[in-house]
């Protein structure tokens, strides 16, 4: 006697299955896109502008890669506590402690010279300073 949940399942995995995976090439192929225009904004960003136009609406918040903790370039460890609690951090999204690959690894390497430039100008401004 055939088991007609699992003739359900096993039709509805044939069925979707194609469906299921070009919703997720689409979202790749976004994903990617996403990611290529944020390098591409960040290389071209003004962290000073940029820092004068957050300071303006009240925005404190220091930037932040994403890693197993908060990953806050420009900013000494000893001081994390501080920026934390005191002014809150800022992701930068997509970023990542591991890339999946050379255009994450790439926007890493972006975002971290971008954030410590930012965050370098927001410690003084703050009197972040040693």
């Amino acid at each position: 006697m055939l088991n007609h949940r699992l003739v359900r399942s096993a039709l509805a995995a044939v069925c979707l299955g194609p469906l299921l995976l070009a919703s997720c090439d689409q979202k790749s192929i976004a994903l990617k896109q996403y990611i290529s225009d944020e390098i591409a904004r960040l290389k071209d960003a003004d962290p000073k502008a940029d820092l004068d136009a957050a300071l303006s609406k009240g925005d404190y918040r220091f930037l932040a890669l994403k890693g197993i903790g908060p990953m806050v370039p420009g900013v000494d460890d000893s001081d994390m506590d501080v920026v934390v609690k005191r002014f809150g951090i800022r992701y930068i999204e997509n970023t990542s402690d591991k890339p999946r690959d050379e255009q994450e690894k790439e926007l890493g390497i972006v975002a971290w010279g971008y954030a410590e430039k930012y965050n370098t100008l927001l410690r003084k401004i703050v009197r972040l300073e040693h």
